[in-house]
């Protein structure tokens, strides 16, 4: 059960975040960032598609896949939190922010849930 709440929680945060996406991709594409233009669209969907695949294989027990789900999300925990060169103050908005660090209770509760108590049992028995 702890499983399976934690798979939905990851699907929440990525559909989320796909969505915050799409509505902020115009000031990503023609705003100050405009050098993105002609490969951000590709990244973003191979990005997705690689997220989604790792939570399927989680839903599966596959434990490389939770291990490195753990691993990419504290390696975007880490590119959240330090300042970016050439990233302008004026990314940090409220709502920006707000999505940042809600994507990162989201996936933290979520990791928490898959690597203790049932969670972690249901992937011992693997």
């Amino acid at each position: 059960m702890q499983v399976q709440r934690a798979v939905t929680l990851l699907w929440v945060s990525l559909v989320l975040g796909a969505i915050v996406v799409l509505v902020d991709i115009d000031s990503i594409l023609f705003g100050e960032m405009e050098g993105f233009m002609w490969w951000f669209p590709a990244a973003v969907l191979v990005t997705y598609a690689l997220l989604g695949a790792l939570i399927v294989f989680v839903s599966r027990r596959h434990n490389w896949a939770r291990i490195l789900l753990l691993v990419l999300t504290v390696m975007g925990t880490i590119l959240v939190l330090v300042p970016w060169p050439g990233i302008d103050d004026n990314y940090w908005t409220i709502s920006n922010a707000t999505s940042e660090i809600g994507f990162l209770v989201l996936d933290g509760v979520a990791l928490l849930w898959l690597f203790t108590g049932e969670g972690g049992a249901w992937f011992a028995r693997s």
